[in-house]
Parts: C-alpha cells; structure tokens; sequence
C-alpha cells in the first residue's frame, strides 16, 4: 500500500516536471527564443554601433587637436606678408565674402584669422572632419545640406556681421573651376566679395584633386587680397562667376619672388 501511494506521488511528480518543462519550453520557443534572440542582436549591434561612434569622435577629436598643435607651430614660426591690404580696409561695409581655392584653406586657416568667420563646409563624414579642424582655429561652421536652406542661413548670418569663408572650387571640384553659389549670394546679401589667395615658400602639395597644399614650419608667407567684387541684383551669375575665376587665378599666378619669399 506504502509502495502504491509512493508510486502514483512519484508518478504525479515526474508528470508534473514533465508538463512544466513542456510548457515552460514551448513559452521559449514560441515566444521567449524570439525575445532573447532579438535583444542579443540588439545589444550586439548597439555595442558595435556606439563604439564606432565613440572611436570616430575620438579619432576625429584627438587627431584636429594634434593637427591644430602643429599648425599653431607653422605660424608661430613662419613670417607673413599681407599684399594689397588695403582692399580690405576700404570696405566700410561689414558684409564680406572671401573665396579661395579648395586646396588653399589649410593655408586660411595656418595664417589667416579674422573676428567674426565663419566657414561654409559640407555635409558629411568629410565635412564633419573640417568641420572639426575648422573650429579648432576659431572660426564658426555652416555645413551645406541643401542649396536653399544654407542661403537662408548663410543670409542670416552675413546680415549679423560675420565674415564668410567659401571655397568655390569645392568640395569636390573640378579644381579652379567656380560654383556659383558665392554670387547667388553675394547678390541676395549685398554682400561684396573678396578673392584670397596664399602662397607659402615651403611646404607639401598633398595627391588630391585640389592640389591641396601643406606649409612646413619656418616658412615664408604672401597673403593676397583681391579687389572686392561687387554683384548687382541684374548682374549675370555667368560673367560674375567668371570675373571671380579670372581674379583668383591672377592672385594665384602673382610673383610670389619678393623681399620676404
């Protein structure tokens, strides 16, 4: 009698095991498994995700620092002669574009530094980049997204003051060949625009589409300042953007064989 009841009350709880385990693995594998397998790649991809982005940000920020140092370094040590200055002294007109070459604002940047700049850069894993270095140096960014959104802001922020740094060849040429978004909006802003060209006597001409061109310290240094150009609301954007290539290669062909290179 003992041996039968201890039977049937093993029996109940062999069952009983057997049924939760079937129950408990069918709730896994109709549900549960789904769940986990989904939080696992969750947090497998978030990790990767969140580290790639610490890493750029870091690489990004360590290495604009490092840069930043050595460019502080190239100008301290390097002299620098501004020829026909005066270009900018007689504007009494605080709305002022400057132009340059793509592979001329490393150069802008090393020797060029003026209150109130700010640098027009694109929008992407490149332009954040620049827009990094850009910073480092003081200057302000707009980073272009579309052509009519940045004019608007572009408009806004020449009407408060501030001076507006464009490579007009860029961001990804052809090299030396103008985009006309510098006169769309000198024309809209009443802005005057400036060509800037730099020539260093010692430096690297970096393989790139924009001959992009690095100074070495103790260097000598010509800044050239164009005449401003000036861009009515009926002016044609061709001839105007054709006025500023010619200016820009002019200042970028000038004897650069004086005193002080």
């Amino acid at each position: 009698m003992i041996r039968r009841g201890w039977s049937f009350f093993t029996q109940i709880i062999v069952i009983r095991i057997a049924l939760d385990i079937t129950i408990k693995r069918t709730i896994y594998q109709l549900i549960g498994r789904e769940i986990i397998i989904e939080l696992i790649i969750q947090k497998i991809i978030w990790g990767l995700f969140s580290q790639e982005i610490i890493w750029h940000i870091g690489m990004i920020k360590s290495s604009t620092l490092f840069l930043r140092l050595v460019m502080f370094i190239i100008a301290w040590t390097s002299r620098v002669k501004i020829v026909s200055e005066e270009n900018l002294k007689r504007i009494t007109d605080k709305k002022i574009i400057f132009v340059l070459w793509h592979g001329n604002y490393t150069l802008v940047l090393t020797y060029f530094h003026i209150p109130k700049a700010i640098f027009l850069v694109e929008a992407s894993l490149r332009g954040n980049c620049i827009s990094e270095l850009v910073k480092r140096f003081g200057f302000q960014v707009v980073q272009a997204n579309s052509s009519y959104q940045t004019i608007r802001e572009m408009l806004k922020i020449i009407k408060n003051g501030y001076k507006i740094f464009i490579t007009v060849d860029g961001p990804k040429g052809p090299v030396c060949e103008v985009k006309p978004g510098a006169i769309y909006l000198a024309k809209k802003s009443k802005a005057k625009i400036i060509p800037l060209s730099i020539v260093a006597k010692r430096g690297i001409f970096l393989k790139r589409w924009d001959n992009h061109f690095f100074p070495l310290p103790f260097n000598r240094v010509v800044i050239f300042v164009g005449k401003p150009i000036e861009v009515k609301v009926n002016d044609s954007v061709k001839l105007k953007t054709e006025e500023v290539r010619k200016s820009l290669m002019k200042l970028s062909s000038l004897p650069s064989t004086g005193p002080l290179l």
